[in-house]
């Protein structure tokens, strides 16, 4: 299944230019539109991607050979960690399944979280019944927290480590 979204990231690299300009030094490390879960859970490439082969550095890439960025968790890949960009719903007090911490990610997870951490969440759509798609964006999803945060009286029980506080309700996103 594809995400509906396409993550790029890019590296820079001094040799890849003559130029002044730091952006022309810029260099794809690689496109991804899904997690590629069967192949991922079996240790076989990933086909939901594509990795630039001929970039000079190769320093970085997620769990199992995911893309994700630089400065990215190297055991989660970008459509692992946007797909998860999500609120629990209005009066939902335990949402499941619990979003991922960033120290919940391994490379020895299990079968089972792999199953939840790295499954292709379509464009707009909920990982389950308990939550809002806040569609791929994680900026969105640090507002609702800090939101919540900063009106911490208000209603709403504690929920994740992304959200605190339950957010106000969202309208649906449709694509």
């Amino acid at each position: 299944m594809v995400s509906g979204w396409v993550f790029g990231t890019f590296q820079y690299e001094k040799a890849a230019s003559t130029s002044s300009q730091w952006w022309k030094h810029m260099v794809p490390v690689g496109l991804m539109w899904g997690n590629d879960l069967a192949d991922i859970k079996t240790n076989q490439p990933p086909t939901e991607q594509w990795i630039n082969a001929d970039r000079g550095q190769k320093l970085h890439l997620g769990f199992r050979g995911l893309l994700n960025g630089p400065i990215d968790n190297p055991q989660a890949s970008c459509v692992a960690c946007h797909g998860f960009a999500q609120i629990p719903k209005s009066g939902v007090a335990t949402p499941t399944p619990a979003l991922p911490k960033t120290n919940t990610w391994s490379k020895t997870m299990t079968d089972a979280k792999i199953d939840i951490y790295f499954q292709t969440v379509g464009a707009a759509q909920p990982v389950s019944n308990s939550y809002q798609s806040l569609d791929y964006s994680l900026q969105l999803q640090s507002g609702f927290a800090k939101f919540a945060s900063a009106h911490a009286g208000s209603a709403g029980a504690a929920t994740h480590a992304a959200a605190p506080r339950a957010a106000p309700p969202v309208p649906e996103v449709k694509r």
